[in-house]
């Protein structure tokens, strides 16, 4: 909602993701990307630091945090958890990921718990999943949220990327990315960059939240050893109902 009172200019790339969907890694990617092509060339340019507050800030923070966002030089790259109805209709480019239910759910219990100062949650494990399936946790309804950017009617220049997919083929998101930005295509010796840059073990510790809290996990089907299968059963229920017809986009997994 913020942004509507920031100029949009014609480089600049909107992160959109439900929180717990890979929002931090998938910002990085596009940081390296503009890197390893040269752009931009200002050693002081913000995309020239690991803090994503500064390179990648998040467009829904306070104007006194967020600071003067118009001044910033292009290209900029911001992330939001904004629903889809709140997304300024002028954005030209937006990368939207997706993450399996049950994984963002594993995720998001344990970055509420260590960010317990923000949340003030004193809920247990099964008290969580009985929010999220209402959609009672941050940003609201999981399903919702990613059906309406599926659906898009106002026909937004969106990259739909899968977390799954990206983890079992780095590299082709990468490319997919670096094409949707207007580059051209990747060397081996680029792409070998972007990739080390950015994998987990790089990134762990260096990447932070918007309040210090370490942000990344990255584990896939985590939630196979933490829900009971009663549980699991309903978040299916829950992406067939939601996310069915998208089903030629969207893993195996996600319904089963």
């Amino acid at each position: 909602m913020l942004f509507f009172s920031h100029k949009i200019t014609q480089d600049d790339t909107l992160v959109v993701t439900f929180p717990r969907s890979g929002t931090t890694w998938t910002l990085e990617i596009i940081r390296s990307i503009h890197l390893v092509h040269q752009v931009p060339s200002d050693p002081l340019h913000p995309l020239r630091t690991l803090n994503h507050q500064v390179s990648a800030p998040w467009i829904n923070l306070p104007r006194h945090r967020l600071g003067d966002l118009d001044s910033k030089p292009g290209p900029r790259i911001m992330k939001t958890h904004n629903h889809y109805q709140h997304i300024a209709p002028g954005m030209t480019r937006l990368i939207h990921v997706i993450r399996e239910a049950r994984d963002v759910a594993c995720s998001g219990y344990h970055h509420t718990l260590d960010a317990n100062h923000l949340f003030g949650y004193l809920g247990t494990w099964d008290d969580y999943q009985r929010h999220f399936l209402k959609g009672q946790t941050e940003s609201d309804d999981y399903w919702y949220f990613n059906q309406r950017f599926y659906d898009n009617p106002k026909n937004l220049n969106i990259l739909y990327l899968v977390y799954e997919e990206m983890k079992m083929d780095i590299g082709g998101n990468i490319k997919k990315i670096n094409t949707f930005l207007g580059y051209e295509d990747l060397t081996e010796p680029q792409l070998g960059t972007i990739i080390g840059a950015t994998s987990f073990d790089n990134m762990k510790g260096t990447q932070k939240s918007i309040e210090n809290v370490n942000s990344l996990c990255g584990t896939t089907g985590r939630h196979k050893t933490r829900m009971d299968q009663d549980i699991a059963d309903a978040f299916v229920s829950k992406t067939t109902k939601f996310l069915g017809r998208f089903k030629d986009r969207l893993p195996e997994s996600y319904f089963m």
